[in-house]
């Protein structure tokens, strides 16, 4: 398989992705059905394709002359590309888990989230200077869709690790405001069993 044919299959996949992350939000907040399974295929597939694109050479797919190519090739920053690549795509694929853990409120977001967080705010400046030493526009294009993601996924992981469990359930359960009192009075004391029997209660009557 050819380099730009990997390419193209990871981005129809990170689509793909995308696509299903939004539609498992809007089912999310809106309290539809196999929001969850939808959430977990979209940031799944999302961590997966930024794995593999991290292991992917910057320039890729890039219409360069041989001449150009070997000095591209020779330069020193071929090795910075690589590393800051891969760790992109790592911080990126931890930014999903603890995206979905802190969504689906599983145990462990907080490191994953924290490590996210500070990890994709370092790669968004060394990024930022690397792009702008760049030597082929081709590269300099690549280099801003990468930064465009590495801003959403910084925001989106930030926002949820400062969060308290509180406003999560608030907004998720913003049309429903006993429940979202409910459903924090059961999360923030999981071993009470009367007021867990109290949430499932009041699920079963909405």
């Amino acid at each position: 398989m050819t380099e730009n044919s990997s390419s193209f299959k990871t981005n129809k996949m990170e689509y793909i992705g995308f696509a299903a992350l939004v539609a498992g939000l809007l089912m999310k907040i809106n309290h539809l059905p196999f929001s969850g399974p939808l959430l977990i295929i979209a940031l799944g597939t999302l961590a997966i394709v930024f794995i593999i694109n991290g292991f992917q050479r910057v320039g890729a797919g890039a219409d360069y002359s041989p001449e150009v190519l070997d000095v591209l090739q020779e330069q020193r920053e071929e090795k910075q590309h690589g590393v800051l690549n891969i760790m992109t795509g790592i911080l990126l694929a931890i930014a999903c888990i603890g995206i979905l853990f802190r969504l689906m409120y599983w145990p462990f977001s907080k490191p994953y989230l924290s490590i996210a967080t500070v990890g994709l705010a370092f790669v968004f400046g060394w990024m930022y200077f690397v792009r702008s030493k760049a030597t082929t526009e081709e590269i300099k294009k690549k280099y801003l869709f990468k930064l465009i993601h590495v801003a959403i996924f910084f925001v989106f992981a930030a926002a949820l690790n400062f969060a308290s469990l509180k406003t999560q359930i608030d907004v998720e359960n913003w049309n429903d405001p006993e429940l979202a009192r409910l459903k924090y009075q059961y999360m923030s004391n999981p071993h009470n069993e009367a007021y867990r029997q109290e949430y499932l209660d009041y699920q079963k009557t909405r």
